[in-house]
């Protein structure tokens, strides 16, 4: 699949409630985190990743194509023991995981207590059998059991708050993990408020745990907020952020806000962020221009980080400069850092002006089973997930797939199979990977 990488508009620090005390982004002594020199990644190239490298093992799930499937949009996909969820923005789809026939809906559109408008992101809890459903239009978290029967309805913001997050691979609104609601959202904001958090994380009953805000925006608090979504200010100055990215494995979690240098990991017991790794990006624009929406052509000739996985041994980045995008792979124990890219183009959307980077994202290698590159769009705590247009598998070249030898013989046949019974109207197929521990 092909994502043009633009920033997103929409029309339309740290504190606890349980405590009077802020809680702030700490200070971390040198020896908890690494610097990561991006640039020198982006100038080591080599040819290819393999996910035999960072992953194990490999599941191939074709989603059933039924009157009830149909869908345009997978904005999230969540992986159980035994279920595959799929948020089409408008429905909660549920699939075997082993055979990917399909169960039942959950939720559905309209504007009942029991329904929404829109899905901005879905959470499972695997304990209580509950599927949550954030909704933005009112910032109410809906929750569902597995068989589709409305359950209740939290309040996770005030109506009317701003809680729209940007989207890329995936719907950075809504997450749901460990027992916690989690909430990310991007600038511009168009309530008018004047409080800049980014992420707020709170407990089953809603009740906020914690609220963190991107250290790059302090200190210009007022400019954000004279340059809001207000109708009356000029759309290329409104100062915009993509929601933070979010990353999970082994039962850490990390986060990156947009455009800033350094990975901060999430302290769980104290609700704080530490940072964890210092990403020496080179030269930098003032941030009046990484905010601003009218970048010029020039501000593309500057290094960001835009997305990060955590593995056991590597942790892989996603960065964009110039015309390409990057994916590196950063070796935790010798500090070596590597990368592989690809070229797009610098274009003008029609309508705002706005410049922006289309470029297909770098993949991995598959020597598990075969077939098209694999970019994780989705992951969890030890899964990567992506997914294949029934139209793309069938480009694949099948003599040379069959020809080919590949480490798990059992899910190259498997693949194989499925080409050769897939339509191209039919529900994409979903991958799997697990991560090595």
């Amino acid at each position: 699949m092909k994502y043009s990488v633009i920033c997103l508009f929409i029309l339309s620090f740290c504190f606890s409630c349980n405590y009077s005390r802020e809680k702030n982004i700490s200070d971390s002594d040198s020896n908890k985190f690494n610097t990561i020199s991006i640039i020198q990644g982006l100038e080591n190239r080599i040819e290819y990743f393999k996910l035999s490298e960072i992953a194990k093992d490999i599941e191939i799930i074709p989603l059933e194509t039924c009157p009830q499937t149909l869908f345009k949009f997978i904005d999230n996909i969540i992986v159980t023991e035994n279920d595959i969820f799929v948020n089409t923005r408008i429905s909660i789809l549920r699939f075997d995981r082993e055979t990917g026939i399909f169960k039942n809906q959950i939720g559905a559109k309209g504007q009942g207590p029991t329904e929404f408008l829109s899905c901005a992101g879905i959470g499972v809890n695997e304990n209580t059998k509950n599927v949550y459903v954030f909704s933005s239009e009112d910032n109410k978290v809906k929750s569902y059991s597995y068989d589709g029967a409305f359950l209740t309805s939290i309040q996770l913001a005030k109506g009317g708050e701003s809680t729209i997050g940007s989207q890329h691979e995936e719907n950075r609104t809504y997450t749901f993990f460990d027992n916690k609601h989690v909430l990310r959202r991007m600038l511009p904001l168009s309530d008018g408020s004047k409080d800049f958090w980014l992420v707020q994380i709170q407990n089953l009953n809603g009740a906020i745990l914690s609220r963190f805000y991107d250290p790059l925006n302090i200190g210009f608090e007022n400019e954000i907020a004279q340059n809001q979504v207000d109708n009356k200010n000029i759309i290329p100055y409104y100062w915009s952020e993509d929601s933070p990215v979010l990353n999970r494995f082994n039962n850490s979690v990390h986060f990156l806000f947009d455009s800033n240098d350094t990975i901060y990991k999430y302290d769980e017991t104290e609700w704080t962020l530490e940072p964890h790794y210092i990403l020496d990006c080179g030269p930098r624009p003032s941030i009046s221009a990484i905010r601003q929406m009218s970048k010029e052509r020039d501000f593309f000739d500057y290094a960001f980080v835009k997305n990060m996985w955590d593995t056991k041994d590597f942790l892989f980045l996603l960065s964009e400069q110039d015309r390409y995008a990057y994916l590196l792979r950063y070796d935790k124990k010798t500090k070596n850092i590597v990368s592989i890219r690809e070229k797009g183009e610098i274009k003008e959307a029609p309508v705002m002006k706005i410049l922006y980077r289309d470029v297909t994202m770098p993949r991995f290698t598959n020597d598990l089973c075969g077939g098209l590159g694999f970019y994780p769009y989705f992951q969890n705590n030890s899964q990567w997930i992506t997914m294949f247009d029934a139209e793309e598998l069938l480009t694949i070249d099948l003599n040379s797939l069959k020809r080919d030898s590949f480490i798990l013989k059992d899910k190259q046949e498997q693949l194989i199979r499925i080409i050769e019974n897939i339509n191209e109207d039919d529900n994409p197929v979903i991958m799997i990977v697990t991560l090595k521990q």
